[in-house]
């Protein structure tokens, strides 16, 4: 059977055992099936015998920010560490969304903004791609609906999450210019896919 995440405790609790592994298919986690890259192992090995992993962690993030703000050409000031993309995701409404605001979500995509925004007491209205185009995104159709919605917050993911359509960057580098802009504060975009980049992402 296939389930939201959010069911899965729900279904242990209706059951007298927790449904076996095999029985269940959680189409909401992101876990990889194949363990971690040997480098990846061969760094945490590394870290386990550092002295440094004995002490508290820096507050601030400071190194891990430098390291990305040297990848992607930016600052460290530019670069917001987080527990995971929800954490992340819902930090942004918070600083982003206020009540009565107008927010679209660009389905299929991570559903934590437009859950936040909801949370916040915005009004969330979605645009969805449809199967028989292999759930694609049309940005001249999100460009139409936020022509006629105005949306203060446009979250969209890239590649779509769990679909995996890509968007090329360019597409949305074109979209940014020409898609309707009042009213519209922030786009928040959700980039799965920007470490396999050999080109840095300069999208905001």
């Amino acid at each position: 059977m296939a389930l939201k995440h959010r069911d899965l405790r729900r279904v242990a609790l209706r059951e007298h055992e927790p449904p076996q592994a095999s029985d269940v298919l959680d189409l909401a986690t992101c876990t990889n099936g194949y363990g971690p890259a040997p480098a990846i192992e061969e760094a945490l090995r590394a870290a386990v015998s550092d002295d440094a992993l004995r002490g508290y962690p820096d507050p601030t993030s400071r190194p891990a920010r430098e390291a990305i703000a040297t990848r992607f050409h930016t600052t460290p000031e530019r670069v917001i560490m987080g527990n995971g993309a929800f954490e992340l995701l819902w930090t942004a409404a918070r600083v982003l969304v206020r009540s009565g605001d107008t927010v679209l979500t660009v389905e299929p995509g991570s559903p934590e903004l437009g859950a936040a925004a909801r949370h916040l007491g915005a009004r969330v209205v979605q645009w969805r791609a449809v199967e028989r185009s292999a759930h694609r995104v049309d940005l001249e159709q999100v460009g139409d609906l936020m022509g006629l919605e105005r949306p203060a917050v446009v979250s969209l993911a890239a590649p779509t999450t769990p679909a995996g359509s890509p968007i090329p960057f360019r597409d949305l580098h074109a979209h940014r210019n020409r898609a309707p802009t009042a009213g519209t504060r922030a786009r928040a975009l959700t980039a799965s896919l920007v470490a396999q980049r050999s080109d840095p992402l300069r999208y905001s």
